[in-house]
């Protein structure tokens, strides 16, 4: 566990840093999105993005996240690639993939458990 948690520290720390300088490349209305591997670290960057989306998130929790990050009133959300899925919006300028997904196929990612 105590590697699982310096890896997801890690992860945490490198998706900031990458977001910042990103931002300098993002038009004024575009948002982003940051996918990892687990819900919990998109829950441990939810304190930076305020916003997370993944299977063990209440539904309400999930819903009120989406609406804030939508519109860009939060301009990053945390998710699990599950919200590949859904995802329907057009002002998406950036995703981001923590760790580098293995393979991606027909719209669907599949990512390796290790980085």
């Amino acid at each position: 566990m105590l590697v699982y948690s310096i890896m997801t520290s890690t992860l945490v720390k490198l998706a900031i840093q990458v977001t910042t300088v990103v931002e300098m490349f993002m038009d004024a209305d575009q948002i982003g999105i940051i996918f990892y591997m687990t819900g919990m670290q998109a829950d441990e960057l939810h304190q930076f993005t305020k916003c997370s989306h993944h299977s063990k998130c209440r539904v309400a929790d999930s819903k009120d996240d989406e609406s804030q990050w939508k519109p860009g009133w939060q301009r990053w959300i945390a998710a699990t690639t599950g919200l590949i899925q859904g995802v329907d919006v057009p002002n998406v300028g950036t995703t981001i993939f923590l760790p580098m997904p293995t393979r991606v196929l027909a719209g669907e990612v599949e990512m390796d458990d290790v980085p």
